[in-house]
């Protein structure tokens, strides 16, 4: 093998990588800025939307998940969402043991 030609195959093989990694740094410069006009899009359509998702990533990415307040949060809303489904699925269940009409309205 030939000093000159190895050298040569490894300059060639260098320059291919370098255009390689040029190419692949310009496309993701390029879906850099598709996506950064993506954002600022939907941020000028839906700013308040905006605003709560930038909360709630930032309270998740703060480890304020899995915190003791969110856990008595998300208790309370539990309890406020099951409280009223648990009781008229009670009443409603009482009012047909004792073959009583429960009317529509009287739900929640």
């Amino acid at each position: 093998m030939d000093r000159d030609n190895g050298h040569s195959t490894v300059k060639e093989a260098g320059g291919r990588l370098r255009d390689d990694f040029e190419s692949l740094r310009e496309a993701a410069a390029e879906r850099r800025a598709q996506l950064v006009e993506t954002v600022r899009r939907f941020i000028d359509q839906h700013p308040f939307a905006s605003v709560g998702i930038a909360l709630g990533v930032g309270y998740v990415l703060s480890g304020a998940l899995l915190s003791r307040t969110t856990a008595k949060l998300v208790g309370i809303g539990v309890r406020a969402y099951l409280g009223p489904a648990l009781s008229s699925m009670v009443r409603s269940g009482l009012a047909e043991a004792i073959g009583v009409a429960v009317p529509s309205g009287t739900a929640s």
